[in-house]
């Protein structure tokens, strides 16, 4: 082998290193991204899971709205999500929000409740089929931005939806 041929091998094995190591650095920096766009999926699919599961054994709908919903579940306990709740760390997001108390309690609105979805995006949550007066069925709707706590994240929203219908109610 002459110096020109192994001249020529190292210059094409370093080309062939820089572009290996160029992938390994632009996998390196999407990943903090793509971990936080996934953080960000999952809350808000948990925090939508939760509020429907527990809206679909609603018994009574006192006051539907459409960036909240007052219900009783079952004999015993009344409950609010409010999905308008300004967030704390950003007021261009929404968290959604619950509290609940014994039937015959007022709700603890002067306290902090659970935040069930912590970043959304402003904008309708609940809407009600056929009509608000007299729902028997409730799209719940939830617009997540996939950065996440990432200012430099992904710049577009997720879109959540799920429904139930409500059985055996009464519209107060």
């Amino acid at each position: 082998m002459t110096l020109a041929e192994l001249l020529v091998g190292m210059l094409l094995m370093s080309v062939v290193l820089i572009a290996i190591l160029s992938l390994l650095d632009a996998a390196v920096k999407t990943a903090p991204r793509d971990e936080e766009r996934a953080d960000a999926i999952r809350e808000g699919q948990v925090g939508l899971h939760v509020m429907t599961r527990e809206l679909r054994e609603a018994n009574k709908v006192w006051t539907p709205g459409k960036t909240q919903i007052y219900v009783n579940i079952g004999d015993d306990t009344h409950v609010l999500y409010d999905c308008g709740v300004v967030a704390p760390d950003n007021p261009n997001e929404r968290e959604c929000v619950r509290w609940a108390a014994a039937v015959g309690q007022q709700l603890p609105l002067a306290q902090p409740g659970q935040v069930v979805v912590e970043r959304r995006v402003p904008g309708d949550v609940f809407t009600y089929e056929p009509n608000l007066i007299n729902p028997t069925y409730v799209k719940v709707h939830i617009q997540v931005p996939q950065s996440g706590e990432r200012d430099d994240g992904y710049h577009a929203n997720l879109v959540l939806d799920d429904g139930f219908y409500l059985r055996n109610t009464d519209v107060g």
